[in-house]
């Protein structure tokens, strides 16, 4: 299942699907849609409650996965613990991912 939803960032990421650091994902959040959120489970707690409480507002869905050097390092990124995602299906298929409902 991990490695489903990591195949499907990368995808989104070559796509253009993906945004990611604070600073871009924020803005994003507050100027355009964004289908999902994902955070890293060692992200600083300060971030976390800032994105948290902002996902909140937006209605946006907002999970929490992976060390933050795994998933950057999987990702081809420098160390980062704030992901968008921009592409509608993708959001799905990663939410139905982390759920359990698909295998």
């Amino acid at each position: 299942m991990e490695n489903k939803i990591l195949s499907l960032m990368r995808f989104a990421r070559k796509s253009g699907g993906l945004s990611y650091g604070y600073e871009a994902v924020s803005k994003m959040m507050i100027k355009q849609r964004v289908y999902l959120v994902v955070l890293t489970e060692d992200i600083s707690p300060n971030t976390r409650e800032k994105i948290q409480r902002l996902a909140a507002q937006k209605d946006i869905p907002l999970i929490d996965r992976f060390a933050t050097l795994e998933l950057s390092r999987e990702l081809g990124l420098k160390p980062t613990a704030v992901y968008a995602l921009k592409n509608r299906h993708f959001a799905q298929k990663i939410l139905e991912f982390h759920s359990g409902k698909k295998e």
